[in-house]
C-alpha cells in the first residue's frame, strides 16, 4: 500500500471511531440519523456551519454529522484505491482529489442535496451521502 493510500485508511479508521464513539456521547444517535437521508437532514441541519459559530451542546452533533460523512467519503476512497490496485477500472463514485473541499463544504453539499431531492432522502443516508457527492463532484 503507498503512503497516501495508508494515510486514507488511517484517516477513515479514525473517523469511524469517532463515529462510534459519539454514539454512546451524543443525543443525536439516539436514533439512527444514518438510516435515512431524511433523518440524517432532520438531524444535521442547521450544524452546517463552523465549529465556532455553535453552542457548546451542538459541537458533539457537529462532529459526528462531519464524521459521517466524511467516514463515508475516506471509505469510498480507500475501497477505490484497494479495487483499482486489484486492476478494477471502474471509476470511484465520487473524485474529491484537486477538490479543496473542508469538511463543513461536504456536509453543506449533502445537507443541501437532500433538500433539493426529498425523495432520494427516503434511502439510506449513505446513498444520499455518495448521491450528492457525485452529483458535486463526479470522475471523469
Amino acid at each position: 500500500m503507498t503512503d497516501h493510500g495508508f494515510a486514507s485508511s488511517a484517516r477513515a479508521a479514525v473517523a469511524l471511531f469517532i463515529l462510534w464513539m459519539f454514539s454512546f456521547a451524543s443525543p443525536l444517535f439516539s436514533s439512527e440519523f444514518y438510516d435515512s437521508g431524511t433523518e440524517f437532514l432532520k438531524r444535521c441541519s442547521g450544524l452546517d456551519v463552523s465549529d465556532k459559530q455553535l453552542a457548546n451542546q451542538h459541537k458533539a452533533d457537529h462532529m459526528a454529522c462531519n464524521a459521517y460523512v466524511e467516514g463515508l467519503s475516506d471509505g469510498v476512497a480507500v475501497q477505490h484505491i484497494w479495487s483499482k490496485s486489484h486492476g478494477d477500472k471502474v471509476p470511484a463514485d465520487f473524485c474529491l482529489v484537486g477538490h479543496n473541499v473542508s469538511r463543513a463544504d461536504k456536509l453543506s453539499i449533502v445537507l443541501q442535496y437532500l433538500r433539493d431531492y426529498p425523495e432520494r432522502a427516503q434511502l439510506r443516508a449513505a446513498i444520499a451521502v455518495s448521491e450528492a457527492l457525485h452529483e458535486r463532484f463526479p470522475c471523469h
